[in-house]
């Protein structure tokens, strides 16, 4: 039930939404030290018309109110992404750079182990020149909790 929710310790989910304007889909898995903090290691691929991404990162998430039906968090972390650059007549080189990010979500919960999350997220992008990307994702999923 939802004191259960509230006393959760692992949580795995699937998530899709948007990335800068590119398709998002992934996956999580989550582990909660306390009722307030947990850690969260995330796999995702954003699909675009010009290159694919596949991001991988390890995040720290503060859910002040863990009893709460709905229930908003913060979320700060890094990773790492690879881009895969769509060249047909040109050859690229793919690019593995360093990323960091910080946003906020809301945990809803839907009935016995599942619950609805929605999360955005401000992605910076670590290059190697001096100018770094700053992305914007948007996303929705489902998790199971237990």
């Amino acid at each position: 039930g939802q004191d259960e929710f509230a006393h959760r310790r692992w949580e795995a989910g699937v998530k899709m939404g948007d990335f800068e304007g590119n398709t998002m889909v992934g996956g999580l898995l989550g582990y909660y030290f306390t009722q307030n903090l947990s850690i969260e290691l995330n796999a995702s691929e954003a699909l675009g018309s010009f290159s694919d991404s596949q991001l991988y990162s390890l995040s720290i998430t503060h859910q002040p109110w863990p009893q709460w039906r709905y229930s908003p968090y913060f979320i700060m972390g890094g990773g790492a992404i690879k881009i895969q650059p769509e060249a047909k007549f040109v050859q690229t080189r793919d690019r593995t750079d360093q990323t960091v990010h910080a946003g906020l979500g809301m945990r809803v919960y839907v009935t016995r182990q599942f619950m609805f999350r929605g999360e955005y997220r401000s992605n910076v992008i670590l290059t190697d020149v001096d100018d770094n990307l700053e992305i914007e994702e948007w996303t929705l999923g489902f998790s199971a909790f237990f």
